[in-house]
């Protein structure tokens, strides 16, 4: 595989990525809704922008669902991720306004599997609760500081959330960090073989500055490699995730990590856009 083919079609799977979970939000499209992950709002918001520039029909089609959804989706998480990924989300004031005769959207059906998100905050409110009960359930027990940089919000405000769910018997906390009770869990069961979470801001983010960048030095496999050493810690969790195995840097000095590399990246968007 050559470096300018592997980059042409690696963007081309990032975008299908983003297409499907438009379409699972409501876009319309012709990609096919993706049940595999859970969504995350304001994450995909945020990378749509920064890749923005090579598909300006995803782009336009984000900003009209935004036009008509931005309840949905919290201007301060939102502003969160776009610093970690150093790039100004969609919801920031520049939404499109939907023209007449041109809705691309509508609003979310929140009882996809797949948008837990969005249906924990018809319940709760565009607000921390939801992401912190959603990591939880799907994740594990946690300490505030660890939540918080996990799903995007301040650590107080994790903290304040955790507390007040101890006291009302929800959660409990242990050696290893606050943890839903059995009552708790019930809020939220996680569906056998139903959606999984995965950490998108780190894991677009990752994705998003190794393929949206300039084209400078991409027909160089050593460009290649290197990039792929950079964002190997960040793709971490996503490759385990998808069940893919990561090759290991150190075993493929210089630019003989492009091959490797390359090939388990192309696997890694695959399962991302549920192929």
């Amino acid at each position: 595989m050559s470096p300018g083919h592997f980059s042409r079609e690696a963007r081309q799977r990032l975008l299908e990525v983003h297409w499907r979970q438009w379409s699972s939000l409501g876009v319309q499209a012709q990609a096919a809704p993706q049940d595999r992950w859970l969504v995350d709002a304001e994450a995909l918001c945020v990378s749509t922008r920064a890749i923005g520039a090579d598909d300006r029909r995803l782009l336009a089609a984000a900003e009209d669902w935004l036009a008509v959804n931005r309840s949905w989706v919290h201007r301060s998480r939102l502003r969160r991720i776009a610093l970690a990924f150093g790039k100004a989300g969609l919801a920031s004031g520049q939404e499109r306004a939907v023209r007449t005769g041109r809705r691309r959207a509508g609003a979310p059906e929140v009882r996809r599997p797949e948008l837990a998100q969005l249906a924990l905050r018809a319940v709760f409110g565009t607000d921390a609760r939801s992401d912190v009960l959603l990591y939880l359930s799907h994740v594990g027990p946690g300490s505030s500081r660890a939540i918080g940089l996990e799903v995007g919000w301040d650590q107080k405000t994790v903290y304040r959330i955790l507390e007040r769910w101890v006291a009302a018997g929800l959660a409990a906390k242990d050696p290893r960090g606050y943890r839903l009770t059995r009552d708790a869990d019930r809020l939220l069961p996680p569906a056998p073989g139903g959606p999984r979470y995965l950490n998108w801001t780190r894991t677009l983010g990752a994705l998003d500055r190794l393929l949206a960048g300039p084209e400078a030095h991409r027909e160089e496999p050593y460009a290649w490699a290197s990039l792929f050493r950079d964002t190997a810690p960040a793709l971490a969790a996503a490759f385990d995730a998808a069940g893919i195995t990561q090759p290991a840097p150190a075993a493929h000095p210089g630019e003989r990590y492009f091959l490797p590399g390359s090939a388990a990246l192309l696997r890694l968007l695959a399962a991302l856009s549920d192929r």
